[in-house]
């Protein structure tokens, strides 16, 4: 980890960690600091790629269950489901890959239609 990852991992914990604690873990802010330093540090902060958040609705899915990310093509996701309050997982059935880039919700009974759901998603490489 560079001297300039470093520092701006410290900055961001006392800036959003130290600060607001229980806003840290409401808008994630914490998670994608430990996200970054289990990355090695790299990202977000003071710039570089790694996990800057990409916040979704449902206004971004095209069908009831399919939201095309074509900038995330080919990229690992980590998705966070706010309304459930948990992350939700490819291995688990929860979500699969969409073809071009993005996901398909595979959750029983999941509908964008029905209500304005909100997602963050996260590259994790």
């Amino acid at each position: 980890m560079s001297p300039t990852d470093t520092q701006n991992l410290i900055n961001d914990i006392n800036q959003y960690v130290r600060n607001y604690p229980l806003q840290s873990f409401q808008n994630l802010r914490l998670n994608s600091i430990l996200l970054r330093l289990a990355n090695g540090g790299t990202g977000g902060g003071g710039g570089g790629s790694g996990f800057n958040p990409v916040p979704v609705t449902s206004a971004n899915f095209t069908t009831a269950t399919d939201c095309p990310l074509i900038a995330l093509n080919g990229l690992n996701l980590l998705i966070f489901f706010n309304e459930s309050q948990k992350f939700i997982y490819q291995e688990t059935g929860d979500w699969t890959p969409l073809v071009g880039g993005g996901f398909t919700i595979l959750i029983p009974g999941f509908d964008s239609t029905t209500a304005n759901y909100h997602f963050v998603v996260y590259v994790i490489s």
